[in-house]
Parts: structure tokens; sequence; C-alpha cells
């Protein structure tokens, strides 16, 4: 995960509280590249002993296994706690972008047009996303893959791509100054944070239309039950508090049980892998 994004948020707020509520000390260690795969991969291998962690998006959870030949399998090697939250990412554009609506884009494109998309890294959500889009939009946006999504944002302020895909985390101040404008969410219904912006499907008439991000704990398959159960309890808590809470939009919070979790994770892994197969992407587009 990456320095400073909602799920390094996420793990340092959690870290923070459980250390408190099981008294043991709890580090956080920030593992990026291959898209979240070095540090699944150091999770996956590492002791079933309850001590190592993988706090996880969709990225190498439910994503690159389906891209490239992993070392890890997403279900098989890793043991289920809770999700921790589900949310949308934003389309949004610079602000002197001929553009008031995802519509307007997509008639561009259409037209003959070059648009480029920025997406936070190959074999992520946003890439997904927008391959999505592209797909059921019969579009040829240009994908344009950056390390996360503060260079995204830094792209599109400083006028070097036409739209960008980031979290609404990221997104939202920009779009509070009036320095970007959000076109759409990529959810299955309007954000609480930002209820009078529609969803891809609605703005862009694609029915079905979805792409979700999330957050939450796995550990090395083989951990025992006892210890999952404990950490998920103390998780879930936490995640009821008014600490958390104040992070994170209130409808974006998910506490679940682990068989929840793995229900969920196993349900997004086939969707996505119909998705990639559909779409045809490749981790270098």
């Amino acid at each position: 995960m990456a320095v400073g994004g909602p799920t390094d948020l996420a793990a340092r707020a959690i870290a923070k509280a459980l250390q408190r509520s099981l008294g043991q000390s709890i580090v956080v260690e920030n593992r990026t590249g291959a898209g979240g795969g070095i540090g699944a991969e150091f999770v996956a291998k590492s002791a079933p002993d309850g001590y190592t962690w993988l706090m996880t998006g969709p990225g190498p959870s439910t994503i690159l296994p389906h891209l490239r030949k992993a070392s890890f399998d997403p279900i098989k090697d890793f043991a289920a706690v809770s999700l921790v939250v589900s949310f949308p990412t934003v389309i949004t554009v610079n602000k002197s972008f001929p553009a008031e609506s995802l519509g307007d884009v997509l008639n561009i494109a259409r037209a003959g047009k070059v648009v480029t998309a920025a997406h936070s890294g190959n074999g992520g959500l946003a890439h997904l996303a927008l391959a999505l889009l592209n797909h059921m939009a019969k579009t040829d946006l240009v994908l344009v893959p950056y390390t996360g999504d503060a260079p995204v944002i830094n792209a599109l302020l400083g006028g070097q791509v036409d739209m960008g895909l980031t979290t609404l985390f990221a997104a939202r101040p920009h779009v509070e100054s009036g320095r970007l404008k959000v076109l759409a969410n990529t959810g299955g219904r309007r954000s609480g944070a930002l209820p009078q912006v529609p969803t891809v499907a609605e703005a862009a008439n694609l029915p079905g239309y979805q792409g979700i991000n999330f957050i939450g704990l796995l550990l090395p398959t083989g951990t025992p039950v006892d210890i999952i159960r404990k950490i998920n309890e103390h998780l879930v808590a936490f995640l009821k508090t008014d600490e958390f809470k104040n992070l994170f939009p209130t409808d974006d919070i998910v506490a679940s049980t682990p068989a929840e979790f793995e229900a969920f994770l196993r349900e997004v892994n086939e969707r996505n892998a119909r998705l990639i197969q559909a779409t045809g992407i490749k981790d270098s587009n």
C-alpha cells in the first residue's frame, strides 16, 4: 500500500486502535510495488501465527492474479478477517477540459478526438474500471498508468491528461477548490459524500457498470481460528467508533465476519476474472 492513501490511512488508524485494545505492539510497514503484489506475497509466505497482517485493496487480492502469474493464490493463501470499507472511485477532469458530464467526454472520444485517461497503476481497480468503461461505452480512451493517485492528480492539475480515475479521498480537496470537476463515481449507487454526483451507469447510460474499491484485512492461511476471531472482534469494535467514522464516510464502512469477507472476495474474484477476459486488458495496458 502506498503511503498517504486510504489503505495506509485505515491501516495506521486500525494499528493504533488495536495496539491499545490488544495490548500488543503493531507496526505498519509499507511494501509497495507490483500493484500491491510484493506485500501480498510477503504475507502469503509468512508464518500463520497472527503476527503478520495484510491490509489490502482489490488489486493484489482480486485483479493481479488474473493478469499475471502470481506467486500466491488470492483465496487459498489467505484467511479473511474483515472487510473494512467499500467505496467508489471517481472520474474527474481539469476545470478547463470542455466537458460538463461523463457523457460529454465519451462523445468527444467517439468523435475521433484522442482522450487520455489516467489511472493509478496497471493491475489496479482504476485500470480495470477504465478498461470496462471503454469496453461498455465502445470508446478508445487512451489509458495512461501512473504510480498512484497522487501522480494522477498532479497530471490532471497540470493538464498532462484529460481525465483521471482516483479515490474520492485523493480528488476531494481539488474538487472542493474548483481545480478539478468530478463527473461520476464508479459505484453501484451514489456516494453519501457526493450525493449530487451520478454513477457511471447513470451518467453514461451504461446499466450494470460498477467498479468498487475496498479495503480489507487478511492473514496467512492456516492462522488459528481463535486468533482470527479475536482480531475480528477487536477490529469490528473499532470500525463502529466515532474515531474511525471521522476518517471515512459512514456509508462506506463495512464491518464483516470472516466468512462474509471470504464470500465477498470469492465473488469479486470471479467477477473480475470475467471482466478481464471480456475487456482483454493486459498487465502492460
